[in-house]
């Protein structure tokens, strides 16, 4: 499953098993319904290798690097200014939960959902490709062929 459809599937749950959103899990579920609460990012990573033949199981930060991080405090912040347009800084002043104090993303699945739904239009989006662009001769290599 490519990252953005894993990021929307995980908005899908949490906001539809509300139950099951917990920000301050440090599990990944291991599939949904399975009981255990999960952040956004446990989720996300129970969508993405939902596949996966993973042992032992994750934790909730084991999709990090497939979304490009290294620290849970950088997506935080990334996915604090998709929902309500502010910029933070993890170092910031007010020290590294700073972002958190309003976020409502953190304390309700709803805000969840909706923020990481504004999260994969803004940092994945749907790429279309330009068929006009494409369409023009020579816009594509032709594959030559040689025999030997």
């Amino acid at each position: 499953m490519d990252i953005r459809q894993a990021i929307l599937k995980a908005a899908d749950w949490i906001e539809g098993h509300p139950s099951e959103f917990l920000f301050s899990s440090s599990s990944r579920p291991s599939h949904p319904g399975c009981g255990t609460p999960g952040c956004a990012l446990g989720w996300i990573g129970t969508f993405l290798y939902a596949d996966a033949e993973l042992k032992p199981w994750p934790s909730f930060g084991s999709c990090l690097p497939d979304l490009g991080f290294k620290d849970s405090l950088d997506f935080y912040c990334l996915l604090s200014e998709a929902e309500n347009g502010v910029k933070r800084n993890p170092t910031a002043v007010g020290g590294p939960t700073h972002w958190a104090y309003d976020a409502s993303w953190v304390y309700k699945a709803e805000g969840c959902a909706r923020a990481l739904r504004l999260y994969a239009d803004k940092y994945h989006p749907i790429i279309t490709p330009d068929w006009e662009a494409m369409a023009k001769p020579g816009a594509v290599p032709v594959q030559r062929v040689t025999e030997t």
